[in-house]
């Protein structure tokens, strides 16, 4: 075109080979320019690619750092976890040993703790504290003894035993103010007219009245007696109930005697008569002795095949019963008639064993 319209001029043949050279770029770099835009935007392309590759490895570099931290604190973050399991674990185990030694040192700490509350003034054996503190005596002598092999078991159950016999002396002392007190309140009422008075309120009235007092305390000391390793609540009960007895034949003793021989008196002539109502009087004496006797303790059941274990009992209603004995036997021996003598067995046989004792 611009040689058409005189733009160009050309001179020679060097210049016309210019001008066509400049022509021939000039239509290749109008045909190539698309591509060179297309290959400036992809070199724009591959720039941003280049640098977001280049991101891209930093993000990838930066989360591999991530994950190094991450693992480090992971393993960390476990054996923590393993190690506070481990010392909570540790700690059960000492708490328990803890425990376990406190309650083994509480029977030593204790020992001297007891012995002082003993001592103590205010201390009776109807306080709150009193039976507790028996139990934890006769918990202590227990397990001291199934524990010999601790260095100082000996001498704290020697102590332990010096506090139990102490506690058991305070039972033994009140027992006996109170029994002494009845016995001494039923001596104390008017006997000048026996045949109007109440037997019952002479001889049994104060005794009653004061069994409430007792009769817990001793059910405690008879539960206790079971234990064979603490035979010093035997030893109690035994002293107990030989100190009631002696009570009971110090109360009775005169009466049934004054009431025998007014019997015999009554009865000079008559053996059989005699027979009769001295049986029928100790029969009766003998019962209420018992009932009486159950409101203070309890007498265990027989085991098959044996006899009971209230020999104290037994004694004592058979003491009551040789003084019917005593003032029998000398008219009964002098009887000389084989037909007073077979009724008498006849008594004896049918009438006392075979109906007061069966039906008692």
């Amino acid at each position: 075109r611009e040689l058409e319209e005189g733009g160009v001029s050309l001179a020679s043949q060097q210049q016309f080979l210019q001008w066509l050279h400049g022509v021939e770029e000039s239509l290749v770099a109008e045909q190539s320019l698309p591509y060179q835009r297309f290959i400036d935007q992809l070199s724009k392309q591959l720039l941003s690619v280049q640098s977001l590759s280049e991101r891209a490895g930093d993000s990838l570099q930066l989360l591999g750092t991530l994950d190094t931290q991450y693992c480090s604190v992971s393993e960390k973050t476990v054996s923590l976890h393993l190690a506070c399991q481990h010392l909570l674990e540790e700690q059960t185990r000492l708490a328990e040993l803890d425990r376990d030694l406190s309650s083994r040192l509480g029977v030593f700490l204790t020992a001297d703790k007891v012995a002082h509350k003993l001592t103590s003034p205010t201390l009776s054996v109807h306080s709150e504290t009193f039976l507790p503190l028996l139990s934890t005596i006769d918990t202590n002598i227990s397990y001291l003894l199934a524990h010999p092999q601790y260095r100082d078991s000996p001498p704290y159950l020697t102590k332990y035993r010096a506090s139990l016999s102490r506690g058991l002396d305070m039972v033994r002392s009140y027992v006996k103010r109170v029994l002494d007190a009845a016995t001494l309140g039923a001596k104390q009422q008017d006997t000048s007219n026996m045949e109007t008075q109440s037997a019952f309120t002479l001889f049994y009235g104060k005794f009653r009245a004061a069994a409430p007092k007792l009769r817990s305390l001793i059910a405690e000391v008879e539960a206790r007696r079971e234990n064979e390793e603490l035979a010093e609540y035997d030893s109690l009960l035994s002293d107990i109930q030989g100190n009631y007895f002696n009570c009971r034949l110090e109360l009775l003793g005169g009466s049934v005697r004054g009431a025998v021989s007014q019997l015999v008196t009554v009865h000079t002539r008559d053996h059989t008569g005699l027979l009769r109502a001295g049986c029928a009087f100790l029969l009766h004496v003998c019962e209420d002795e018992h009932q009486l006797y159950t409101q203070f303790f309890a007498p265990p059941a027989p085991a098959e095949g044996e006899d009971s274990d209230d020999s104290q009992l037994d004694d004592f209603l058979e003491t009551l019963c040789l003084i019917l004995y005593d003032n029998l036997r000398p008219l009964i021996i002098h009887v000389t008639h084989l037909e007073t003598l077979a009724e008498l067995t006849s008594i004896l046989r049918n009438e006392v064993v075979g109906q007061h004792c069966i039906t008692r």
